[in-house]
């Protein structure tokens, strides 16, 4: 069933982010989405209502276009997952107490 205008838009049973997506469930999942909503002018950490606002409802309440939304909210999702460190050693074990 669509919702909020978008075909496919079945709710976040995954990693993705769609329409039906509560703020809470994208900030669980993807914390960096965060700077997103405060570019919004939102605080949606500590907001109460981030259980049950989603973010076409978001988009909505803000005449935000939820294309723009949904794409920034997955970059910056995109972000944090490839902005990840690599643990490999930095000096040769060959190396080590020379």
């Amino acid at each position: 069933m669509a919702m909020d205008g978008d075909p496919g838009e079945e709710g976040c049973t995954s990693n993705a982010i769609t329409a039906r997506s509560t703020v809470a469930e994208v900030l669980r999942r993807h914390p960096r989405c965060a700077i997103v909503f405060r570019h919004l002018g939102l605080n949606c950490c500590v907001c109460a209502n981030s259980d049950v606002d989603t973010v076409g409802a978001i988009a909505r309440a803000l005449d935000f276009p939820l294309s723009d939304l949904l794409r920034d909210l997955h970059t910056a999702a995109r972000l944090f997952v490839s902005n990840t460190a690599s643990t490999t050693r930095a000096v040769p074990r060959s190396e080590e107490g020379a």
